[in-house]
């Protein structure tokens, strides 16, 4: 981003304060999540989107058309933030009109394409296409799913031959580095009890040999999002705390990540998390119109649909219903939501506690 957005932020930032605080000034999210589809060809443990479709057909159906979210993102306005996924979202075949249409509306900063990597030649078609005309100062990244190595990642999400695809898929994005100069390569790991002993490991040779340009670690978390509430996929809690610590003072992270690891793991440790600001700063609409405060509430508590609204995302976001919510999230008495430390959410709450965020790491470090 220009200097110049950095200070809007500022401004943005202290704007949101306000409005969690006392309710205006009224804002649009700066952050915002599009789960286009809940299609998916993985099979992942940690991960069971992909079985909604099989459970009820009929779910496919109702996913928003192409004109649809150009509708809501029109309605919606400017995001500083914006991340493109699914399910997975190169499986929607009019991938490309959306994200021209997240371009034009939604005029990201920083947007943010996820993949699980099994799709190569179609990734680096969209890709090459949507680059050619992006705007220059779109900060564009792929995030790539990697949980584990050659045939142990194939074992985890489920799909034989993933690994391979994986590598391919990796090579077209450094193809269209050399040719664009973009995007960043960014791969995201996914810490569950199925690769937590190993992440020393897979660290090294993800830094190592693979060389990104960003690399993701975060627990595996309980999400009605990814109907995995009630499941067995957590690490044990002194495991994942051994395991980001040795990862947070690695010299190939920086001082910053440091801090925000340190932060975070010694509060999921404690069960604790900085003040949410969900509803507020940060949305996530999903591809059956449902607006959702954040993946950990999902369904469970949405703002509204967008098709009772005519797509009309402001009816939703300033709605009656949604200042309930946002009174609920601001006195953490919503039932379904435990907390969460490293998912979107939470990353996006983290600006607007920074005063918190140095206090607590500078603590840390005095020690």
């Amino acid at each position: 981003m220009k200097p110049i957005d950095y200070l809007k932020y500022a401004f943005q930032i202290m704007g949101y304060k306000g409005f969690r605080a006392f309710g205006f000034p009224k804002m649009m999210p700066s952050n915002s999540v599009f789960s286009v589809t809940n299609a998916c060809n993985s099979r992942c443990k940690t991960c069971h989107i992909w079985e909604k479709y099989r459970k009820d057909p009929k779910m496919a159906q109702k996913e928003m058309t192409t004109e649809q979210w150009l509708k809501t993102w029109k309605t919606m306005g400017p995001s500083t933030f914006c991340v493109f996924t699914g399910g997975e979202p190169f499986l929607r075949k009019d991938a490309y009109e959306l994200l021209l249409g997240i371009q034009k509306y939604k005029k990201p900063k920083i947007l943010t394409i996820c993949t699980n990597a099994t799709f190569p030649e179609r990734v680096e078609k969209v890709l090459d296409k949507f680059i050619k005309q992006m705007n220059k100062d779109i900060n564009l990244t792929v995030n790539i799913s990697l949980d584990h190595i050659e045939e142990k990642h194939d074992e985890i999400r489920g799909i034989p031959g993933n690994w391979k695809k994986l590598l391919e898929t990796t090579k077209a994005i450094r193809r269209l580095q050399k040719k664009y100069g973009h995007p960043n390569l960014c791969y995201h790991t996914v810490v569950s009890k199925w690769n937590v002993h190993d992440v020393p490991k897979i660290y090294d040779y993800v830094v190592n040999k693979l060389k990104p340009d960003v690399y993701i670690m975060e627990p595996s978390e309980l999400r009605y999002e990814l109907g995995t509430i009630n499941t067995d996929i957590l690490p044990k809690k002194e495991d994942l705390a051994k395991v980001f610590r040795v990862y947070s003072t690695n010299k190939n992270v920086t001082k910053l990540t440091n801090l925000v690891r340190k932060i975070y793991i010694e509060k999921y440790i404690k069960g604790n998390g900085l003040p949410c600001y969900a509803t507020f700063n940060h949305t996530q609409i999903t591809t059956n119109g449902n607006v959702w405060a954040c993946c950990m509430m999902a369904d469970k508590s949405p703002l509204g649909n967008l098709h009772d609204v005519d797509f009309d995302f402001k009816k939703v976001w300033f709605s009656k219903k949604a200042d309930e919510i946002r009174k609920k999230v601001k006195n953490k008495s919503l039932p379904t939501c435990k907390g969460c430390y490293l998912a979107v959410a939470a990353n996006t709450s983290i600006p607007q506690n920074l005063h918190l965020t140095l206090l607590y790491g500078l603590g840390g470090l005095v020690k």
